[in-house]
């Protein structure tokens, strides 16, 4: 990003330069010497190996913490410590997706790729991986029947994200070209879009809007393709070209995709960073809901009378609506995350395969 030079009140913020660095207390150190077979003793601290991933929860209720995950599928949690004359991170514990908490090496190396935070309730988050999608949590409690299974899929995953809007939805890329959303107090696949990501399938990166609940990007290669679901739930909206990476290689650029609080689109590509500005139909809520969506009834509703068919007898049948939860959002949101919500409940499982509509974007 080339802009102007920051301001100097800016330029001498604490949160403008390198004010801290976990080199010292992260890695392994192989420094103690060797062991009676002859290995180098390693000084065991928090991660093994590269960190693929760092998230920080959201500012509602969000905790001043930061995630860090590595390969092997081991989260750690750093606590940011803001003093008058400096910044700090403290490590306040680790938490394991996958495999047993004391794995450390390849009998339960799960090749992580991405983390993502529950909305408002950074205790739990799910983990994207080579061996599967995993959910995880800091506060493990035995008989809380609303974490559900710790795997949710076995299927080899690139990304995932979950929608700011709606508690537990979670939007999946897979290593097959594959786009699904999950409720995750189903662990089930809400749709899929088969064949959604054309290039670079194991390095696909996903995102939600910030201002739009039904909007997401999905960048594979030097592609970034905006779905709006309210719009069309069989195919993006449109499908931006990023200039090709070093060499000319259109297929080959990593990076992320992100929306920023505007809900425009920030974007890595190799070396590179884009701010791309997204037409305004993306970036403003709906605010009168869509006369054209089905109406939907809830399973509770759905539920005879306990009292008409017990013969007495007091009936116990709790459905999985007892473990939804509200999000605290922004009234202006609330009416397209009503809708989304709906669309949703009568959205078909698999969605025909969608098609790419290519817009190059000379000028970033």
């Amino acid at each position: 990003l080339n802009g102007p030079e920051l301001p100097p009140e800016l330029a001498q913020s604490l949160w403008y330069k390198r004010s801290a660095s976990t080199d010292g207390m992260t890695f392994a150190r192989g420094d103690r010497g060797f062991d009676e077979d002859g290995a180098p003793k390693l000084e065991h601290t928090i991660h093994t190996c590269e960190i693929v991933s760092v998230k920080c929860p959201d500012g509602v209720q969000g905790e001043a913490v930061v995630f860090a995950l590595d390969c092997s599928g081991l989260a750690s949690i750093w606590r940011i410590l803001e003093r008058e004359t400096s910044l700090n991170l403290q490590p306040v514990g680790t938490v394991r997706a996958g495999g047993t908490p004391d794995s450390i090496f390849s009998v339960d190396f799960l090749g992580a790729t991405s983390i993502s935070l529950q909305p408002q309730q950074a205790e739990r988050f799910a983990v994207a991986s080579e061996c599967g999608l995993y959910q995880a949590s800091r506060r493990v409690d035995p008989t809380d029947i609303s974490m559900g299974p710790r795997t949710m899929d076995n299927a080899a995953t690139s990304a995932c994200a979950f929608n700011p809007f709606l508690p537990g939805l979670l939007l999946v890329a897979y290593f097959n070209g594959d786009l699904a959303l999950w409720d995750q107090s189903l662990c089930v696949p809400i749709t899929q879009w088969p064949g959604a990501i054309t290039y670079c399938r194991g390095t696909a990166s996903v995102a939600w809007s910030t201002v739009r609940a039904a909007v997401f990007a999905v960048k594979h290669g030097v592609n970034v393709d905006v779905w709006d679901l309210m719009t069309d739930t069989l195919a993006p909206v449109s499908s931006i070209q990023l200039p090709p990476a070093q060499g000319g290689d259109t297929k080959a650029a990593s990076g992320s995709v992100m929306f920023s609080g505007a809900g425009h689109l920030v974007v890595g590509s190799g070396t590179n960073a884009y701010v791309i500005q997204v037409p305004r139909q993306l970036t403003v809520p709906l605010t009168t809901f869509p006369s054209s969506l089905p109406p939907t009834t809830s399973v509770d509703e759905l539920i005879v009378d306990r009292e008409k068919y017990s013969d007495g007898i007091d009936l116990q049948l709790p459905t999985l609506e007892i473990l939804q939860r509200d999000l605290k959002i922004p009234i202006k949101y609330k009416v397209e995350a009503a809708a989304l919500r709906q669309l949703l409940a009568s959205i078909p499982a698999y969605q025909a395969e969608a098609g790419l509509f290519d817009i190059a974007v000379d000028d970033m």
